[in-house]
């Protein structure tokens, strides 16, 4: 394989949450006793900076900010009807790659890589993935090893005859077998799976999740009939995966599966969830994972929370210093189904804005193209672009707004953050240039910037275009610029 050399970022080392002093906000009013404590400025957290270098100790970190998670093709216009061209449109958007390609991926029952008869490397059929994850676009991909979910190896065994009674959601061989590294078929096919991927992309790429999601596959039971992956199961596919892995290329990274979101009442992350990102730990699972990940599809205003407990569990366990992604995090823009064209275009902004200002590396919006704009469907209107591939939505404008500021910044500093119902993150670039994304909690108000910046006036663009793609800027005075649930980019 040719080495592919071109990448957008790279990694700083590390984020510092140092507090520094700032000036004070005139706009801030007193809090009455029953708010939250007022919040503190913490500046200083360390954003990817731009880098070509591959694979220096940055780029291992993560490869790119941002993405876009479940590409798909569809469309009548050439402009996303071939794999080729959605890379195109998605480099265009300022993402810098992608995760579970569809039908280009890695997974193990597509793309040739099980026969029916065995496993065998010689055979796998590479041709569809070759087109996707070595593209000339400048995109680089994240594969997930094994499968999305159970539910491909599980259709496959009910339709053969075996009873649905009688198959436990887990992770399987296309043949069935489970993935128990206690089992030698089952280990040894996923020894040759790995090792086969890892040297056909050797030079290319990096990074490789272990599945999706595995947690919801857990259930308290697993401890006592061990039929589901718990969590010392998939410690056990962590090791065979990396030492798989590593035997061919040392500097491959394992990424953990993404953690699901479940929704609950406090908008925190769920207790099962906690619980076996605990266990992983605690069987030794941090020995294996390079990257620790999760999806978050929740209220924009519960993400700093969120952020926040996982953080202290990696804290609590001593991981805390390691890389820190959210693969998947999305809304939807049908009325149908409780959003609009205007509301997932703030979310695109403020979501993204949120996540890196509170330390995660890298993120990915779900999706590029819906994959339907049917009301009620599972994830229905969820992309940057509508179902049928060629219609834009509100979204893919406010992912290229924002994107463009995250990708040149090297630093944020959370300015207000629920501070009266206001956000103000502030981004810095290597050259010292500041850009403010804003927004409320609803109420419109104005924040004064005067403390930060030497401009006497400000230029406020909306975030949320028109329906021509357009986005309208106006002219403020630095010490009251407006701002409200819509977002804005504010630069001078």
């Amino acid at each position: 394989m040719p080495r592919f050399l071109w990448f957008p970022l790279s990694l700083a080392l590390g984020c510092q949450h140092a507090v520094e002093p700032v000036a004070p906000d005139s706009n801030e009013k007193s809090v009455v006793a029953t708010a939250p404590p007022p919040f503190e400025p913490v500046a200083g957290i360390d954003l990817p900076t731009l880098g070509n270098s591959n694979p220096d100790a940055d780029f291992l970190r993560a490869p790119f900010r941002v993405g876009l998670n479940m590409v798909r093709t569809r469309g009548a216009s050439d402009e996303v009807n071939s794999i080729t061209a959605v890379n195109t449109d998605i480099a265009a958007l300022g993402a810098g790659g992608v995760r579970q390609l569809r039908d280009w991926d890695v997974g193990w029952i597509a793309n040739g890589f099980w026969d029916g008869s065995g496993f065998d490397a010689d055979d796998f059929d590479f041709t569809d993935p070759d087109r996707a994850l070595t593209n000339n676009a400048g995109v680089y991909a994240i594969p997930t090893f094994f499968q999305v979910g159970p539910e491909s190896v599980v259709d496959r065994l009910v339709a053969a005859g075996v009873s649905e009674n009688d198959v436990d959601e887990q992770l399987y061989t296309p043949d069935g077998v489970e993935l128990d590294m206690d089992d030698s078929y089952a280990k040894q096919a996923v020894e040759s799976y790995v090792t086969a991927i890892v040297e056909r992309y050797q030079g290319t790429l990096y990074h490789y999740e272990v599945a999706n999601e595995v947690e919801h596959y857990y259930d308290t039971n697993c401890f006592l009939d061990g039929k589901c992956i718990n969590d010392k199961r998939y410690v056990d596919l962590l090791e065979e995966v990396a030492e798989s892995a590593h035997a061919v290329d040392p500097d491959i990274q394992i990424v953990m599966a993404g953690l699901a979101w479940h929704e609950t009442n406090d908008g925190g992350v769920d207790n099962d969830q906690k619980s076996w990102l605990k266990g992983v730990i605690n069987e030794g699972g941090d020995e294996y994972i390079d990257v620790y990940n999760f999806h978050y599809y929740g209220k924009w205003t519960d993400l700093p929370s969120y952020i926040g407990e996982l953080q202290a569990i990696l804290d609590d366990k001593g991981e805390g210093d390691k890389p820190l992604w959210m693969t998947e995090v999305g809304s939807t823009y049908l009325a149908g189904d409780g959003g609009s064209e205007s509301g997932q275009a703030a979310d695109v902004a403020r979501m993204l804005a949120i996540a890196h200002c509170h330390g995660v590396e890298l993120s990915m919006w779900h999706t590029h193209i819906s994959s339907t704009d049917d009301t009620g469907e599972a994830f229905a209107g969820y992309g940057l672009r509508k179902s049928d591939g060629d219609t834009k939505a509100k979204s893919y404008y406010a992912f290229q707004a924002i994107t463009e500021v995250l990708n040149a910044s090297v630093q944020c500093t959370r300015r207000a953050e629920n501070s009266n119902g206001r956000y103000v993150y502030e981004f810095q670039d290597e050259s010292g240039d500041k850009t403010w994304v804003m927004f409320t909690t609803g109420a419109s108000t104005t924040y004064n910037l005067d403390p930060y910046t030497s401009a006497s006036s400000v230029s406020v663009t909306s975030v949320i275009a028109n329906g021509n793609g357009n986005r309208t800027t106006t002219t403020a005075s630095a010490t009251a610029v407006p701002l409200g649930s819509s977002p804005t980019i504010v630069s001078f």
